[in-house]
């Protein structure tokens, strides 16, 4: 396998590395310094899974590791961005728990249903993520909440639409692009 091969896992796995700048920096209050991480870390994201068909090199590894680099970022996110902006949590509070259990919930489902972490990657949940991250980018940039309320309810209508293609499956399966399709 040649480098290029690898190079999706590779930005996957720098998402998983960052993810302890992420937390350091937002304990220490460097605010540059973890939207900056931050946003290298969104770019992998996207880069990842670009890259991984377009190389044609997608795999059940690579989906997992994804997963697995989301997951890391998304569980390390709410208490760095409560280090470093509490008035603007507790202004969203209710908000900012509807996305923690929106996030969870299909992950607990999969854990008990197969024993796994689900790595759909889902239309819904890739939408949800770009809309997610940009609201979250507003809320560190400008101060701007009311689009993390938006994307709190498409983040609930995500987690519903993957609790139901956990519940349908018969055994885990990466890459299901919706329920509708199943």
């Amino acid at each position: 396998m040649t480098i290029k091969n690898k190079i999706p896992n590779i930005l996957s796995l720098a998402r998983i590395f960052s993810v302890p700048i992420l937390v350091l920096s937002a304990f220490n209050n460097r605010e540059y310094i973890f939207i900056a991480i931050f946003i290298f870390a969104l770019i992998t994201d996207v880069l990842d899974g670009y890259l991984a068909r377009k190389l044609n090199v997608s795999s059940e590894f690579g989906a997992k590791l994804d997963s697995w680099g989301d997951m890391a970022i998304y569980l390390s996110l709410p208490l760095c961005t409560y280090w470093l902006y509490p008035e603007l949590v507790s202004g969203v509070y209710s908000y900012f728990l509807i996305v923690i259990f929106a996030y969870l919930l299909p992950i607990l489902a999969g854990i008990i249903k197969f024993g796994k972490i689900p790595s759909y990657h889902t239309w819904s949940a890739k939408f949800t993520g770009v809309f997610m991250s940009i609201s979250v980018l507003l809320i560190f940039t400008l101060k701007i909440v009311w689009l993390f309320k938006i994307a709190a309810v498409l983040q609930t209508f995500e987690a519903a639409e993957s609790i139901l293609i956990t519940l349908k499956l018969n055994e885990p399966k990466s890459n299901v692009k919706s329920l509708l399709l199943l």
